[in-house]
């Protein structure tokens, strides 16, 4: 599926002629296949949007000292508890989501950003579709990317310096590998991709 009948697909679940709607749009995939481009495009595509990227509510390395192992379970380098609490649950209740984000070059949270509850909002990321999160969404959607294309951009993202390929397999494609087998993220998706553009 190319990405216009994608964006034509999601634009047909969210119209409204109301100002004030809200349509909460989960993007969930393995890492490096496509959830971000795919959720920029979509936001550009629609008048009032904003993204909510999981990757903010990543752990400082002082919170994820000694949890991540090949024996990690999964989402455990992330802070998905504050996802819940500062994003979704104010969303939910129609309110303004403010939390601060992982910033990846200092290793700390820093930047506040600021969701409206109105119009087309995207959570975006790896574990989005946990079981514990998927009342949060409208809609939901899976990328299923086989592992061979991912690892390809994970490399090329090493090259130009914003990657590491050595954590990737090592430490996050196991713990998403793991996601999948447990929560199986796929079966609760309105719609499953193996690729798109």
């Amino acid at each position: 599926m190319n990405i216009e009948k994608i964006i034509n697909l999601i634009q047909g679940k969210i119209f409204s002629n109301n100002d004030n709607w809200m349509f909460t749009l989960a993007i969930d995939g393995p890492s490096a296949s496509g959830k971000s481009t795919l959720a920029r495009l979509t936001s550009k595509s629609i008048k009032k949007s904003s993204i909510v990227h999981v990757d903010d509510f990543y752990k400082t390395s002082t919170q994820r000292k000694n949890q991540i192992t090949n024996n990690n379970l999964h989402g455990m380098a992330f802070d998905l508890e504050r996802l819940k609490q500062q994003a979704l649950n104010p969303i939910a209740l129609k309110k303004s989501a403010n939390y601060q984000t992982y910033n990846w070059t200092v290793d700390r949270l820093t930047d506040i950003r600021i969701i409206q509850p109105v119009g087309l909002i995207i959570v975006e990321g790896i574990y989005s579709l946990r079981q514990d999160l998927q009342n949060y969404y409208d809609f939901k959607i899976r990328l299923e990317v086989p592992k061979k294309p991912c690892e390809e951009r994970v490399l090329e993202r090493d090259r130009v310096g914003i990657g590491n390929y050595h954590n990737w397999k090592n430490d996050y494609r196991p713990a998403e590998e793991q996601y999948v087998k447990l929560q199986n993220p796929g079966n609760s998706a309105d719609l499953v991709l193996t690729t798109f553009g």
